[in-house]
């Protein structure tokens, strides 16, 4: 399990490379943003900024 709440923004991104190249960054950063709270939401906001 993935503490999105927790783990520093690098460590979030390690944890989903894998994800991320099989699906794109944005379709994981949606689902993950749909599915979590408002916290984990802003917290990939910000790494959407980092990669767009």
């Amino acid at each position: 399990m993935i503490w999105w709440d927790e783990l520093p923004e690098q460590s979030l991104l390690t944890q989903l490379w894998g994800h991320i190249r099989k699906y794109g960054f944005t379709a994981i950063a949606g689902w993950l943003a749909a599915e979590s709270d408002e916290g984990v939401r802003e917290r990939i906001a910000r790494l959407l900024e980092r990669f767009s």
